[in-house]
């Protein structure tokens, strides 16, 4: 009995490797948009503001009332996010 193997055209859209790369490119670029979105965010609590109630810790009027310590933990976060995007994106090696 002979087996009889179809023969196909072309290939499968993606392999397992190609299918994984492309959905770690899409969480790098996700990880990186929220990295950029905290530092942005971290720029924007020292802006001053003169429409604020109270002055912040640092004796001025600001866009967060509680400036120095939110810009640390949004800057805190937003390095952690790329921490992480770089170690989930080095981590297939």
């Amino acid at each position: 009995m002979n087996l009889v193997i179809p023969y196909t055209v072309g290939r499968l859209p993606y392999t397992v490797y190609e299918k994984d790369s492309l959905v770690r490119q899409r969480h790098y670029k996700i990880l990186s948009g929220l990295a950029i979105l905290l530092a942005v965010s971290a720029a924007l609590t020292i802006l001053p503001y003169s429409g604020a109630s109270k002055a912040n810790l640092l004796a001025y009027k600001s866009l967060c009332a509680f400036v120095p310590l939110s810009t640390l933990i949004l800057l805190g976060a937003a390095g952690f996010v790329r921490i992480f995007r770089d170690t989930y994106k080095g981590s297939d090696k």
